[in-house]
């Protein structure tokens, strides 16, 4: 071994006292971002997202750090495939550095994800692609290769990263995701689709996938399948830009089996449809109510209106309606009961969607809030 490369016994002891830190897991996120953009820049601002202009450099000291850095995360606990980058050890004073040259499949790995977190993907590609070429079926390698080749802009060999290691491990959620991602990327949909179901066979919950799913069928005009993927996606996911997309454009399409209500200061999504179905139990009603419950306990002066409309049969609008109250009053821990103000009526919602196209919805909920002025009693309905 020459005079500067990597002396690994060495290494390995001065690392094991290292401390671990948090460090933000954000690339799945960007993974997840740019697949996710409304058209047409959902492919468009990836690549020149992707192929921006980067300028590397590399000191020897600050390589050096590097490799402790990587190292000491892998020693001290190694990092889990399913949860990618949340771990990584605090590098100590630069020291004089070795070569980055390593003939070892791990230690090149350690280097390349370092490198990526320091956002040098151009170098750790060199070092991702060692660690896989030295140990080929080594899921996880194949799995960092991929996101290598990715953040470098080279989505074929991204493509043959991860179906190299989905023949190590074919029940690969990430890789299994990743290539679902890279398919439809490429705008290979079908393939796409394929891949992402691929992925809810084996796990039913997974929510990129299920909102992909209805990128994908927007994107083939096939709008049954889209309107039950944001569906599905609502079922596991109600919080954050994705979901509230997701309910706008089911909205869109007249469809208000979930809606977003405004409570106090806050957006939040609900489906009426559990909480008007009387053969649910009440646990999953109160279970959909958690979430407005809890901000009428932690905050005094907010008062809440529930509207109930029942097509035809006033009488079951206001049950419905009363039932709702009770519901909500039972499971608080505080007395909300003089802040739950109710509504019932035995005509149709009427709402207008986009071009000035109207719908009725022959039962339907409304949820809004107000706030009690300083002076104002509370009263009980």
């Amino acid at each position: 071994m020459e005079e500067h490369n990597v002396d690994n016994d060495k290494l390995i002891s001065r690392l094991k006292e290292l401390p671990l830190q948090q460090v933000p897991p954000d690339l799945t996120d960007r993974i997840m971002a740019r697949v996710s953009k409304k058209p047409p820049g959902i492919f468009s601002r990836l690549s020149d997202y992707i192929l921006r202009p980067i300028t590397i450099s590399l000191s020897p000291a600050y390589a050096f750090s590097l490799i402790l850095i990587v190292c000491g995360a892998f020693l001290l606990g190694r990092i889990s495939l399913e949860k990618p980058a949340e771990l990584v050890a605090t590098a100590p004073a630069p020291a004089p550095s070795p070569s980055l040259k390593t003939d070892n499949a791990q230690a090149a790995y350690m280097i390349g994800r370092g490198l990526l977190e320091a956002e040098k993907p151009d170098q750790a590609i060199e070092l991702l692609q060692k660690a896989a070429l030295l140990e080929p079926d080594n899921p996880e390698y194949a799995y960092w290769e991929g996101v290598g080749y990715w953040l470098t802009g080279n989505q074929e060999q991204e493509r043959q990263s991860y179906l190299r290691g989905l023949r190590a491990a074919p029940e690969s959620v990430p890789l299994l995701t990743n290539l679902g991602h890279n398919y439809l990327n490429e705008q290979q949909y079908e393939q796409a689709l394929k891949t992402y179901q691929d992925v809810l066979t084996l796990s039913a919950d997974e929510p990129v996938p299920l909102y992909n799913i209805g990128l994908i069928n927007r994107k083939l005009g096939k709008v049954e399948g889209e309107i039950a993927a944001w569906k599905a996606y609502l079922q596991v996911k109600r919080t954050g830009k994705w979901a509230f997309r997701a309910v706008e454009r089911l909205n869109a399409y007249g469809d208000f089996s979930y809606r977003p209500y405004r409570i106090g200061v806050r957006k939040i999504i609900v489906s009426p449809n559990i909480l008007l179905d009387g053969s649910l139990s009440q646990a999953e009603q109160a279970n959909e109510l958690a979430p407005i419950i809890t901000m009428l306990e932690n905050n005094q002066q907010l008062r809440l209106d529930i509207v109930v409309f029942i097509e035809n049969d006033l009488e079951m609008a206001r049950q419905i309606a009363i039932d709702l109250k009770r519901l909500m009053i039972s499971s608080s821990e505080t007395n909300i009961k003089n802040r739950i103000k109710l509504s019932w009526f035995k005509e149709p919602e009427s709402i207008t969607l986009r071009d000035d196209v109207s719908v009725e919805l022959a039962e339907s909920l409304l949820i809004f809030s107000s706030h009690l002025p300083a002076h104002e009693k509370e009263v009980s309905i």
